[in-house]
């Protein structure tokens, strides 16, 4: 059992990779060959602190979900499931990896619509706001996508150790805030009025209008 979930972890994560950098890669050759040419509100951490919980989570967790899956496969070595858990019921652990696997999809799938709107706006031709597909669905979607993979990542691995994650999600948090506030000022009532629409990191329930 512990040798097939270890293929099937490894094979869903190397998958992930695949798709990530296919959809992300040739936009951001893209947004590098017109960094001179149009900017988008980036701006710099508070502190020391959150820019190494900020780096440093997101560092690791594309080494979790890019070199042990490899290390997994082609030399055996147990770099997901942990052996502390073993005492766990099988179907409680099954189920558990499989919210863990929908949680990583829906967050990889909202990432790469959100890098996808991130492309059309560079298509602009002056300054604008970025509305479209991921972003219709969070102001931040490739922070939502991190954020995702860090709660996804230790219950589809079914290993404790990967909840350490969890520390660079109020970094995140706090990044997106900051964005938020450069954005406003860039671009004001606009983006007051789809603040207003979509949600920061959390997708926000339509409310029926009333007659």
């Amino acid at each position: 059992m512990n040798m097939i979930n270890h293929i099937i972890i490894s094979t869903y994560l190397i998958t992930y990779l695949i798709i990530y950098i296919l959809t992300h890669f040739p936009l951001d050759i893209i947004m590098y060959i017109k960094s001179n040419a149009i900017d988008y509100p980036n701006p710099p951490f508070r502190n020391s602190i959150e820019t190494f919980l900020f780096v440093g989570s997101s560092i690791s967790f594309w080494i979790c979900v890019s070199i042990f899956p490899l290390l997994s496969l082609f030399f055996g070595m147990n770099l997901f499931t942990s052996q502390i858990l073993e005492f766990i019921n099988i179907n409680l652990q099954i189920i558990t990896q499989i919210l863990g696997g929908i949680i990583l999809t829906i967050g990889l799938l909202i990432g790469c619509l959100g890098r996808i709107g991130r492309g059309l706006y560079l298509s602009k031709e002056k300054p604008t706001l970025a509305k479209t597909w991921g972003h219709s669905i969070v102001r931040h979607p490739s922070y939502f996508h991190y954020i995702s993979g860090f709660i996804g990542l230790p219950l589809f691995t079914f290993n404790p150790i990967y909840l350490l994650f969890i520390l660079g999600i109020p970094a995140y948090i706090n990044v997106s805030i900051s964005e938020d506030n450069a954005l406003e000022n860039e671009f004001g009532e606009d983006f007051r009025i789809y603040k207003k629409k979509v949600g920061l990191l959390l997708p926000k329930l339509k409310k029926k209008e009333l007659d």
